[in-house]
């Protein structure tokens, strides 16, 4: 805390008038208020400069509080966005034959504790004679259901194949490493056609077969917390 007292110290002894400036009063250090205690502002993000208007000294050891940065910002002046993503795109087709959920074969990602937002593409076809119903879903890693939807494909012949696709979006909390996965399912007293989950598009092959591009049917997440 600063003092200030007079250059001049009087040495002389006090006298017993309390009622007049004695040596000891002269001698003793001011009080000064800076007006910390009760002027600090406390600043917002995005706020602008400003010199202030009082006369009021701040202590030299003082600070304003400022918000911290959110989960994925970096940086003071400018901050920068660095989220952490995770990807897995199927490098194999997966056949789905039965009604039940079964495993879509190497569409997974680990995710680490937080909070993630999760997107998913299922494209299958179908080349039987008979319409099928894609059903498509993400869950973690004990089945649990997180996200699900269906797509009715119609009938392919043996030899050209119908397509169907199934997008998929889920947010997602966990306070331990968890892993996320696609399952599909085809339809169950109707639309009952064998149907292969493709790790490629159609585009421009023939008979509607799949590119085998290894860019189609996949999982994706992004952090957002």
């Amino acid at each position: 805390m600063a003092s200030v007292v007079h250059a001049f110290v009087n040495s002389k002894p006090d006298g017993s008038d309390t009622s007049v400036v004695r040596p000891l009063d002269w001698n003793a250090a001011h009080t000064v208020d800076f007006g910390e205690a009760g002027d600090i502002s406390t600043q917002a993000f995005g706020d602008s400069a400003t010199a202030g208007s009082t006369t009021e000294i701040a202590d030299a050891g003082h600070k304003h509080a400022m918000p911290t940065l959110g989960y994925g910002l970096s940086g003071n002046s400018a901050p920068a966005v660095g989220l952490t993503t995770a990807s897995a795109f199927i490098t194999a087709t997966t056949s789905l034959s039965t009604s039940t959920y079964a495993d879509i074969t190497g569409a997974s990602v680990t995710l680490a504790t937080g909070t993630w937002a999760i997107f998913a593409n299922v494209f299958a076809n179908d080349l039987t004679t008979t319409a099928g119903l894609l059903v498509a879903a993400i869950t973690d890693n004990a089945n649990a259901l997180i996200a699900e939807g269906a797509q009715n494909i119609p009938a392919g012949t043996a030899t050209v194949a119908t397509w169907g696709h199934v997008g998929l979006f889920a947010i997602v909390t966990h306070g331990t490493s968890t892993t996320y996965k696609l399952r599909g399912a085809r339809g169950t007293t109707t639309a009952t056609a064998t149907l292969t989950v493709q790790d490629g598009s159609p585009q421009n092959v023939t008979n509607n077969a799949s590119t085998n591009s290894d860019k189609a049917t996949g999982i994706h997440a992004i952090r957002i917390a």
